[in-house]
């Protein structure tokens, strides 16, 4: 095969494109911008069992949510909303979330990515 000087330009530029693009997808581990990681904690230890916060935790439907977590830090009482619905569809009925917050993780005590803590409670039975 002839390698002209064109098609060996074309091939060098293309491959210096691929190289840079591959480093812009690294740079922001646990928190990119298509999902922020979510970790359930228990709020009531003595109503809420781990073993429902332990299931919460390892499934990957609920894990993280779309977004950067820019977009997850402005409106607390809609992402409450949002994560008592997403419990209740995965057929964890008998707790709800007392509180959702954003946390920083650390890592070697160093800054690693924000995650939302949502924080499990017994459902509280309405009155009648």
């Amino acid at each position: 095969m002839i390698l002209s000087r064109r098609s060996f330009l074309k091939v060098a530029g293309l491959s210096a494109v691929a190289v840079a693009g591959a480093s812009m997808f690294t740079g922001c581990g646990n928190n990119n911008f298509l999902t922020t990681p979510v970790e359930y904690v228990v709020g009531d230890t003595e109503k809420v069992t781990a073993d429902a916060v332990a299931a919460l935790n390892k499934n990957n439907a609920a894990t993280s949510v779309l977004g950067h977590s820019d977009l997850h830090n402005r409106d607390m009482k809609k992402e409450k909303e949002y994560f008592n619905n997403l419990i209740t569809g995965l057929k964890y009925t008998d707790v709800e979330v007392k509180e959702v917050k954003m946390t920083q993780k650390l890592k070697d005590g160093k800054f690693d990515h924000y995650y939302l803590e949502v924080t499990l409670i017994k459902k509280t039975e309405k009155k009648k």
